[in-house]
């Protein structure tokens, strides 16, 4: 059977039997959840946008060679 004994002046429960501590403050632990969904959400788009980033310039690249292909051929 799990036993729970509250912490005193935080919204914590401790388990006694594993020492876990926990929140009893849903609305915090809803918030913190959000929040990470959030960060998550904000690092694959930072990593969307790096991507976009090395095919422009793998792009430029291509670009400028096929300048010089037609300079040197014109030339």
């Amino acid at each position: 059977m799990t036993t729970y004994v509250k912490v005193k002046n935080t919204p914590y429960i401790r388990d006694i039997n594993t020492m876990a501590l926990l929140n009893t403050d849903r609305k915090a632990v809803n918030k913190d959840e959000a929040y990470k969904r959030e960060m998550a959400k904000n690092k694959e788009k930072e990593k969307q946008i790096a991507e976009l980033k090395t095919e422009i310039n793998d792009l430029k690249d291509m670009v400028k060679k096929l300048l010089e292909k037609v300079e040197n051929s014109n030339g």
